[in-house]
């Protein structure tokens, strides 16, 4: 009961030291007076997806798939990833708040915590090392891979659950529990509904270690069969979508797998945006620049692993005895290896060919060297708190990104005001029920859907990974509203009101109904 207790204050004190540290390393993406902030492209497309799926799922749960984008196509948030965890996290705080903005930065806090505090759980489960658990949880929280994915794909960087499996298999094996086979399972599911990368990637870390098991002579329990069954059936009805408009998917280019893939100038090299980056940037040593990749790129190619985590991974080759240490090598040379061109050949597996990002096997390699990093700070005996303060304040200083690109705020800014007026006006028209906003475009599309968050209506922009066959062909004619051939398209689509951004049009053909600024919205007569 002591131990229970000791344990639980040392468990809180950590959670503490997490939080705050969490709230320095998010500060440059998130204003920590407001948290209204945000940033355009993927991340708006999050924040639409949040909304939709928190009013969906108590409305209407089985039209989950059927969101208001895309008009008329049916499944339409099968053209990108649904993020059902995601939004899970964020429904608390979106009821709390009823701002959405709000409630998506409370999840990014809330997914810092649950990977550091995951990630301390199960080295503290290897090594019984407090010190050596917590710079792990640094390590796996806060590595470049998240850091220069949080501008845009919060999906991707919540990877808590990884060490939480990992540990539920561990206890599972060694006490044959249910209650360890229902947490296996439970955070194997919520991984794989982060985002369906994630599902390979937690497939291939459960393969991994059944095998390992297997060496090790341990008798596999029959009820893993149960374990599986429950994750298929629960999953299934999430990726049955998916398979119904597979052939709607555009197979990626090899050549842009490629560019998508790390090499080893990826996990050598720090960002132009981290402390260690301007440092060398300053004396003429090479480093990447984050001007001279596309946005969308930087946390696929920069995937810096740090000089004190490397320098602990090294310390731990003296554990190469133990079974476990020499495992976590394995799987960490193996991941490096699919993370770079090597995967290509993989992707003409069926279940894999929408696996556009190699890079993304860099979750399981910071996931080992966390976990060899931990078992690296246990051969210093000397000056342990002190050394693992040291380490904590390198790592971080490692990891922190200092420039960036400026985040912006949505409708509760004063900049919005036009659009705050004409879209609360929209949700006040009971007769309309379908728009298209116009100019169409991918650059602002992600806007547009944000936009119908406040007014509620269908709209036939989209923007996810993938869009409806024809789509890009008939929303180039569309564009040309208020021409013959727009309007006969959209009566085609029996889509009688548009939302026109810029100057006003004249023509007999539609009726202005209201105007705000350089915004207005038409019926076509």
């Amino acid at each position: 009961m002591k131990m229970d207790i000791k344990f639980l204050k040392l468990c809180s004190i950590v959670i503490i030291l997490y939080f705050l540290i969490t709230l320095v390393m998010v500060s440059p993406f998130i204003n920590l007076r407001t948290f209204k902030s945000f940033y355009l492209g993927d991340q708006a497309e999050q924040l639409w997806r949040i909304a939709w799926e928190y009013k969906i799922i108590f409305e209407r749960p089985l039209d989950f798939f059927n969101s208001n984008i895309y008009y008329p196509h049916k499944l339409s948030l099968a053209y990108g990833e649904h993020h059902f965890t995601m939004s899970l996290f964020a429904f608390l705080p979106l009821f709390l708040t009823n701002n959405v903005t709000i409630a998506h930065n409370v999840t990014v806090i809330v997914s810092f915590l649950i990977s550091s505090f995951g990630m301390f759980l199960l080295v503290f489960y290897y090594t019984r090392d407090e010190y050596a658990s917590f710079i792990s949880g640094l390590i796996f929280a806060f590595n470049s891979f998240v850091m220069l994915h949080l501008h845009h794909s919060l999906y991707i960087t919540f990877t808590g659950f990884f060490p939480l499996f990992i540990l539920s298999y561990h206890k599972f094996m060694e006490k044959k529990s249910n209650r360890y086979l229902i947490s296996m399972t439970l955070f194997f599911i919520l991984q794989s509904l982060m985002s369906w990368y994630h599902l390979v990637l937690i497939l291939f870390c459960f393969l991994a270690f059944t095998i390992y098991f297997l060496i090790k002579r341990e008798k596999l329990d029959k009820r893993i069969i149960v374990f599986l069954l429950t994750s298929f059936i629960i999953i299934l009805p999430f990726a049955y979508p998916y398979l119904i408009l597979k052939g709607e998917f555009t197979p990626t280019k090899i050549e842009q797998i490629k560019a998508m893939s790390a090499d080893i100038s990826s996990y050598l090299l720090p960002s132009y945006n981290s402390f260690l980056g301007k440092f060398l940037h300053g004396k003429k040593i090479y480093t990447y620049k984050a001007e001279n990749l596309q946005a969308y790129k930087m946390g696929e190619k920069i995937l810096f692993l740090g000089v004190a985590p490397l320098l602990l991974m090294l310390f731990s080759i003296k554990f190469l005895s133990n079974d476990l240490v020499c495992f976590y090598f394995v799987l960490l040379s193996i991941s490096l290896l699919l993370s770079t061109q090597f995967f290509v050949p993989f992707t003409s597996i069926p279940l894999l060919s929408w696996f556009r990002v190699p890079a993304r096997f860099s979750i399981v390699v910071f996931l080992c060297l966390s976990i060899l990093a931990g078992f690296g700070f246990m051969r210093l005996k000397k000056y342990r708190f002190l050394l693992a303060i040291l380490f904590s304040i390198i790592i971080l200083s490692e990891y922190y990104v200092v420039d960036f690109i400026k985040p912006v705020c949505y409708y509760e800014c004063p900049d919005w005001e036009d659009e705050k007026i004409l879209y609360t006006w929209l949700r006040e028209q009971k007769d309309i029920d379908v728009i298209v906003e116009l100019p169409e475009d991918f650059n602002v599309n992600d806007l547009y859907m944000l936009a119908s968050i406040v007014h509620g209506k269908k709209i036939m922009n989209g923007r996810l990974s993938y869009s409806p066959k024809g789509y890009n062909s008939y929303m180039r004619i569309i564009n040309r509203f208020p021409a013959k051939e727009s309007i006969e398209k959209l009566r085609e689509f029996n889509v009688s009101y548009v939302v026109l951004h810029g100057e006003k049009v004249n023509d007999e053909k539609v009726k202005l109904l209201k105007s705000v600024g350089d915004i207005h919205v038409y019926k076509i007569s």
